[in-house]
């Protein structure tokens, strides 16, 4: 494997990581209301990064707007959420 497919693969594990961790904030909030308000801003912080990541990057491509838009509609219904506690 060259250099840089290893550095990628590297990126997307820990990308992995990330999504996989702040899932598990997310479910451990539904049911820990003391924590909720910092995992929600944690998680919309994460949805929002990637949606401007996306935009700004020369390899953007529909499949990559598409998981950013998803991500945002997540990161707008977390913020209204938090707003409306």
């Amino acid at each position: 494997m060259e250099q840089a497919s290893a550095g990628v693969l590297l990126m997307f594990r820990h990308w992995s990581l990330v999504i996989f961790l702040i899932g598990g904030l997310l479910v451990y909030a539904a049911y820990s209301p003391a924590v909720r308000p910092a995992a929600l801003v944690v998680a919309i912080v994460e949805k929002f990064a990637i949606g401007v990541l996306v935009a700004v990057s020369p390899a953007r491509n529909v499949r990559l707007a598409l998981v950013a838009g998803g991500d945002a509609i997540m990161a707008s219904i977390y913020l209204l959420y938090l707003m409306g506690r």
